[in-house]
């Protein structure tokens, strides 16, 4: 059955949870290192509700500072 819809002025509902980006596997590595390296939770982020995991720091550091050139 579909969810209940919201009444007017009812709280927000909590988004749903982001997809997993790439399968899991690092985009840094796969655009720079043209290898498929999976990636670590640790180094997760969400870009674009997309949860991208990075398999170290410097990885996320990476694409941090330019995430829409990965």
């Amino acid at each position: 059955s579909a969810p209940p819809t919201p009444s007017p002025g009812s709280p927000p509902q909590p988004a749903a949870e982001p997809s997993l980006g790439l399968d899991g596997f690092c985009p840094v590595a796969l655009i720079r290192d043209k290898v498929w390296q999976e990636g670590d939770r640790t180094y997760g982020c969400v870009h674009r509700g997309r949860v991208y995991l990075f398999c170290c720091a410097g990885h996320r550091d990476e694409f941090m500072t330019n995430p829409d050139a990965y």
